[in-house]
């Protein structure tokens, strides 16, 4: 499912971009009229349809719209475009809310599809680990079968200090990418993190993706939340419900700044969340992580993460996957992606 942001001017005027240009086959419904959605911002599908009679439609309609095995429903204001297009905005905050999830697949679908095709690692390549060599033991004077690489982490012995953070979701090829990791975790016995579970949250029906223990009931799972999430709503109600859904072991909440600043529909509101953050470690019925996605932990956030009572910090440095740099592939924005 492929698109591509356009981070330009809004060409249709007025409040409704940016937006994200849609090159997947997603039907829209419209009364009686068939159309393919051809953009999408948080408030806002462009359309386009064959043998459409623009006379005809009326400022309002009952939308209906497919992706793949799900299907939304929502009353929107209706307005002809000058190029022949039309642009659809829900009416209601029911409407806004599917809208958005709709958004977000497109989103993890095209995250998945970039993972896949491009070189997404940090372009450096430096991990620190570059600094250090083994100084070898010629004669070790132990047997092979003395080696143990098993460890502790949270409360939970594992077979090596290997963890398979949280990366997909939101999409039925994410749910299948979790499946696969969670039944290889379960048997070399390591934990695993599965992606942002908001959409599970704000739609039960795609709860489904992340429950992976029903193929793995003996993995150590840790669920997912956006931190950015806890100052749009999100409360420590909510990530009870997020360990309840997918009976987690513990539960992360991670940081992407950069990626969020780049993303035309991410959320830039980073304030006030050590206070939140604490709350949520002091209440929270598991242990609580906080993990970055590409750019690291500074030492002073360890500090103050630390203080708030955080049982883990996944740094999540350079090195691995850059989402801040898949961001950027997602944009049309020559500055942008440069």
């Amino acid at each position: 499912m492929g698109s591509s942001i356009d981070q330009k001017s809004n060409k249709y005027g007025g409040e409704l971009g940016p937006f994200i240009q849609v090159l997947a086959d997603i039907n829209v419904g419209l009364g009686q009229y068939k159309m393919q959605l051809k953009e999408i911002s948080e408030s806002t599908m462009i359309c386009l349809g064959t043998n459409l009679n623009m006379a005809n439609i009326k400022r309002e309609g009952d939308l209906s719209v497919r992706l793949g095995n799900l299907s939304f429903n929502m009353r929107a204001s209706c307005k002809n475009l000058s190029d022949g297009r039309i642009a659809l905005s829900p009416l209601t905050t029911s409407g806004l809310s599917d809208l958005n999830a709709i958004l977000a697949i497109i989103r993890k679908e095209q995250h998945i599809e970039l993972c896949a095709k491009s070189d997404i690692g940090h372009s450096r390549r430096f991990t620190g680990f570059e600094s250090y060599n083994f100084v070898p033991k010629t004669l070790p004077e132990m047997s092979i079968s003395d080696v143990s690489l098993a460890t502790q982490f949270l409360g939970k012995k594992f077979a090596a200090p290997i963890f398979v953070t949280g990366m997909t979701g939101g999409a039925k090829r994410g749910g299948t990418i979790n499946k696969r990791i969670a039944m290889a975790c379960q048997k070399f016995n390591i934990p695993m993190g599965v992606g942002s579970q908001r959409i599970s949250l704000e739609h039960p029906e795609q709860s489904d993706i992340f429950d992976v223990k029903k193929y793995a009931p003996n993995l150590f799972l840790i669920g997912n939340l956006g931190v950015a999430q806890l100052n749009k709503g999100m409360s420590l109600e909510h990530c009870v419900r997020a360990i309840d859904l997918i009976r987690a072991d513990a539960f992360a909440l991670h940081v992407n700044v950069l990626q969020e600043l780049i993303q035309v529909e991410g959320d830039k509101d980073f304030s006030n969340l050590f206070k939140r953050i604490e709350l949520i470690a002091s209440k929270l019925p598991v242990p609580l992580i906080v993990k970055e996605v590409g750019s690291g932990i500074d030492l002073e956030t360890v500090k103050r993460l630390h203080e708030c009572g955080v049982a883990a910090i996944d740094v999540g440095g350079s090195g691995g996957t850059s989402w801040g740099f898949i961001e950027g592939l997602r944009s049309s924005d020559r500055i942008t992606r440069n």
